[in-house]
């Protein structure tokens, strides 16, 4: 019986080793990385729910409210080196999206406004994946995924130098018509100018 212990013992530990195989436990740079990040998300968490809250409050959208939740519950997990946090994350990107195609459509500007914040904290989650984990698959996805979102809010930075929504001359020749147009219909000779009341100044 004596020596049946030692062996139960080993047993328990080899069982305990393979359930944290998969957890880092990253340096004190590696920890303090996480700390700030996970502080850093919080706190976005908390200015999109009171902020939203206050916009919600006056009939607006409840979208900031429930990602401001979202991401403080991010933001303890991910200071806490939980995987946990970065399916929040995730999610909460992939609802970002969907609510700002739907809200205002592909125009440039209001759905980059609205993406923006959410995909810089993923990439940057995404690039902290090698501190959360050991599998080297999901390591991997996880720095190539953040790579290309990276990229894409680079490109959408560069894209923001060029203008937008341009009237062409062909445009501006037909508004200019429409309107020739309208003048004809009021006054009954093409070209006259429709009078306007002056305001004599004492």
């Amino acid at each position: 019986m004596r020596e049946q212990a030692p062996q139960s013992r080993t047993a328990l530990k080899v069982v305990k080793d393979r359930n944290v195989v998969d957890e880092v436990v990253p340096g004190r740079l590696g920890r303090a990385w996480l700390t700030l990040l996970g502080l850093i998300i919080f706190v976005a968490g908390l200015y999109f729910a009171g902020g939203g809250s206050w916009l919600a409050w006056l009939g607006g959208s409840w979208y900031f409210v429930l990602a401001g939740v979202l991401f403080m519950i991010c933001g303890v997990q991910i200071a806490r080196r939980r995987l946990l946090g970065v399916a929040i994350l995730t999610f909460t990107l992939l609802f970002t999206v969907l609510w700002a195609v739907w809200e205002v459509g592909f125009e440039f500007w209001p759905l980059v406004s609205r993406i923006l914040a959410v995909a810089l904290i993923w990439a940057a989650v995404a690039f902290s994946m090698p501190l959360l984990t050991r599998k080297r698959g999901i390591r991997v996805i996880s720095v190539a995924l953040g790579a290309v979102v990276s990229v894409a809010i680079v490109a959408a930075a560069v894209s923001a130098f060029e203008p937008k929504n341009i009237i062409r001359n062909g445009t501006a020749q037909q508004a200019g018509d429409g309107a020739e147009q309208v003048r004809t219909r009021a006054t009954g000779q093409p070209g006259l100018a429709i009078p306007t009341a002056r305001v004599s100044r004492a």
